[in-house]
């Protein structure tokens, strides 16, 4: 029975040395799998942390890429605005060549370009569109909507490396607009016609020519005189200004100052060209001769459709005046046109 309880026991021993086995068998099993695990993890934050500093630089990239385009566009806004093809599609990339007052110059390349980072490839381009605006609100609308806006374009900077087999992309937008204005205010006509003059750089007090029943005497005023009612019964048209840019320039807008009295009393066109002797062709809000800009009530910026006036030296306007049926007539102070780089 000794042997047998002994033979019992040494079973129950080696029952539970057998279980002893398993269970460090088990234990290291699943210690394994614990270290497995957090090894997987780790492994997974190493490629996450790897991954998100790579999008950090394509994004950081992308946004230089922004950032030089505006400089470019800010130095050059016709080159920038030429650049073709312009398209969602289209592929530009910009390099420094040569220097102008101690600073880099920029050139835009129809190739995307790329650089090493921390020894990932990153290759990079943006892209240039033409923007269209709503005739009424002037809100971006997507072509062929609306009327092109030379004033804005809209830049995609693109940014693409390799991560494994896959190729990652990233994209910033931005919109730019001509941000170099200029203000030229005529504000008197009392010297008279003068067709004969050449273009002026600075407004003075003469004007091109006059029709109609109007009066430039008072300094500082046009009024209209006449007694009798047709459609608009005066127009002043201004002499050629010179913008002094031979890149061209585009026109933004036209502003009145003075009294309105009937509801078209006061309307404008706008003509433009490269060419001081131009023959002059004088635009409403519809590109045509048919068309005003107007009616306008003053202090109240009515936009041009730069379309009609982009990449453009000279400039001219003609002020149209009517009495409408009213006893008094409209009278204009001073005309102020906005225009651009």
């Amino acid at each position: 029975m000794v042997w047998s309880e002994k033979r019992v026991v040494i079973d129950e021993m080696r029952s539970q040395e057998g279980q002893s086995l398993a269970e460090i068998i088990v234990a290291v099993a699943i210690g394994a799998a614990i270290l497995g695990s957090a090894a997987t993890a780790l492994i997974i934050m190493v490629r996450s942390g790897a991954d998100a500093a790579k999008l950090q630089k394509g994004y950081d990239l992308a946004q230089k890429t922004i950032d030089n385009t505006r400089s470019f566009a800010e130095a050059d806004w016709v080159s920038f605005y030429n650049l073709s093809p312009d398209s969602a599609t289209s592929t530009f990339h910009l390099y420094t060549g040569g220097q102008t007052g101690g600073s880099s110059v920029l050139y835009a390349s129809s190739t995307a370009t790329s650089t090493t980072i921390d020894g990932t490839v990153y290759t990079y381009w943006f892209s240039a569109e033409n923007v269209n605006r709503d005739s009424d609100t002037g809100a971006i609308v997507d072509s062929p909507a609306g009327i092109e806006d030379p004033s804005t374009q809209k830049v995609t900077a693109h940014v693409s490396w390799a991560v494994g087999t896959q190729i990652k992309e990233i994209t910033v937008i931005q919109y730019l607009t001509r941000m170099r204005s200029f203000v030229t205010a005529f504000t008197d006509w009392s010297g008279g016609a003068y067709p004969a003059g050449g273009p002026i750089t600075r407004p003075d007090n003469t004007y091109s020519s006059s029709s109609g029943t109007i009066s430039t005497s008072t300094t500082g005023s046009i009024t209209v005189t006449g007694e009798s009612a047709p459609e608009y019964e005066g127009v002043v048209e201004s002499r050629t200004f010179d913008t002094g840019f031979a890149s061209g320039t585009t026109i933004n807008s036209i502003t009145w100052q003075g009294t309105k009295t009937g509801d078209n009393s006061v309307m404008f066109r706008i003509a433009s060209s490269n060419s001081s002797t131009s023959t002059w062709d004088f635009k409403g809000d519809d590109g045509t001769s048919n068309s005003y800009y107007g009616p306008v009530i003053p202090n109240q910026p009515i936009p041009v459709k730069g379309i009609y006036h982009n990449n453009h030296r000279y400039f001219r306007y003609r002020i149209y005046l009517s009495k409408g049926g009213e006893t008094v007539g409209p009278v204009v102070e001073a005309v102020t046109i906005n225009w651009s780089l």
